[in-house]
């Protein structure tokens, strides 16, 4: 009887981990137009009564794997299974040096670097990754190759800042396993996997908190694909979605359920992919692998986990629940410093560009963008009846092209940007948008023209946009 609750618990467990929405865990960046210009959420508009009830059910989460783990690891059947799959821990390094080689040749084949959305600084940096990838093929040059994949992310990290590229801490976790692999020290390759599960950790919880400093991204994709929602609200799912992350990448860090969750992590992964297609699985394919490494390997044999140095279950849920509060706590406020920090200078160098006449400015023989014909923009925003507000843009000699966006810029079509007070919300693919509301006070709605490659209309130096003052009683 009491195996067959505590088999009853996992099953409930697991069940709600797969019920758990999918899109958490696809990367918003690949498909939605962000930028860093954009401003993020303040600290006081993300602490909302809704996240302290999802960071309350959290950790209550938490706080329940810890007693979950405890009875599976007590498990005869969860110890065959375990055991079963720790017969092929030895193919498992193979898996980490086949993704990184083919992401490495991919991002060499198409101009980008490590991963599909950033783009390649040079081309030396592509030739460098064809290198990298070849000498994963050899067992003795993989710790080379894992040197290598530490000086691409540097040279990343340089460039694109740290509040993009922590994004992608995973690839630090690759490139010290394959590094650790190679050493003829036993206790340094035992350090691989405990490195692995880190970085990956750390990736899924930083993520998680892009979700809720730019939301606007987000709801992008879901105004495209909104039955990715499940029906629920697009706010209350994006918030969801970036808690279930958060606390996924958490269990990763300590290692509770490990060969469980990465079984459930990896089917969803491979379940984003029949929605996001190809680029989400190949961006992803680093992570993939990494999580059948933690299938096959386990927790590993020498280096004990941290749950593991407390041997009562009190303990064991007490460290669960102070170790999650604190590192959420700690990267919630470091996101928000990097991120504000990052919005300055990114706005900084965006009004530098402006001043510039940088942008797509329409060719001069263009009759309706010619210097004596200026287009006129006109924008009204009115309480709809049924609650909400109406956005109207009036523009004159522009077709919007929705199926267009994301491809080679055409003179006079493209889609618009709406924001509001210098917050991006949308994307505006008609002459017509609603929102849903907007708080009391008063309030700048904006905007601004684009191509379909997301480069913004310039006329004399000057975006193509137009505003109005809502004022919410």
């Amino acid at each position: 009887m009491r195996m067959f609750r505590t088999y009853r618990l996992y099953l409930v467990c697991t069940a709600c981990l797969l019920a758990m929405p999918i899109w958490a865990f696809a990367h918003v960046k690949w498909f939605s137009d962000y930028s860093f210009a954009e401003r993020p959420l303040a600290l006081d508009e993300i602490l909302t009564p809704l996240f302290g009830i999802l960071f309350a059910a959290s950790t209550l989460g938490v706080a329940g794997v810890v007693v979950l783990d405890e009875r599976l690891i007590r498990l005869p059947a969860y110890a065959s299974f375990t055991s079963w799959l720790s017969r092929f821990e030895n193919r498992s390094d193979l898996f980490l040096r086949v993704a990184v080689g083919s992401v490495l040749l991919l991002s060499w084949q198409s101009g980008s670097m490590l991963v599909p959305e950033i783009p390649s600084l040079h081309a030396i940096i592509d030739l460098a990754q064809l290198v990298i990838a070849l000498l994963i093929l050899a067992n003795r040059l993989t710790a080379y190759a894992g040197y290598g994949l530490f000086a691409l992310y540097g040279l990343a990290f340089w460039h694109y800042g740290a509040l993009h590229l922590l994004d992608y801490a995973y690839l630090l976790g690759a490139g010290y396993y394959l590094v650790a692999m190679g050493s003829p020290r036993k206790k340094m390759r035992a350090s691989a996997l405990p490195g692995l599960y880190a970085s990956v950790g750390f990736s899924l919880c930083w993520v998680a908190l892009e979700k809720l400093f730019y939301p606007q991204w987000g709801l992008e994709i879901l105004q495209e694909r909104p039955f990715l929602t499940l029906g629920f609200e697009p706010g209350f799912f994006l918030t969801s979605a970036a808690f279930v992350e958060f606390t996924l990448g958490f269990l990763l860090i300590v290692c509770l359920v490990q060969r469980p969750l990465a079984l459930a992590v990896t089917g969803l992964f491979m379940t984003t992919t029949l929605v996001f297609g190809k680029l989400e699985f190949i961006g992803h394919a680093i992570v993939h692998a990494a999580l059948i490494v933690f299938i096959l390997k386990g927790r590993g044999d020498i280096f004990r986990t941290p749950i593991t140095f407390f041997y009562h279950l009190w303990q064991r849920i007490a460290f669960a629940i102070v170790s999650f509060v604190a590192l959420y706590i700690l990267m919630l406020t470091g996101y928000s410093q990097m991120s504000t920090t990052t919005y300055l200078l990114a706005s900084q160098q965006q009004q530098t560009e402006q001043q510039g006449h940088m942008g797509h400015v329409m060719p001069a023989t263009s009759v309706m963008w010619s210097e004596t014909e200026k287009p006129v923009l006109l924008l009204d925003v009115s309480r709809d009846s049924a609650g909400g507000w109406n956005v109207h843009l009036s523009v004159d000699g522009f077709t919007f092209v929705p199926e267009q966006a994301g491809r080679q810029a055409v003179a006079g079509e493209g889609h618009a940007h709406l924001y509001v007070d210098d917050r991006k919300v949308a994307r505006m693919y008609s002459t017509w948008h609603y929102l849903d509301t907007l708080t009391p006070g008063t309030h700048e709605v904006r905007v601004v023209l684009n191509t379909n490659d997301h480069q913004l209309y310039v006329y004399d130096g000057r975006p193509l946009e137009a505003r109005c003052t809502v004022v919410v009683e």
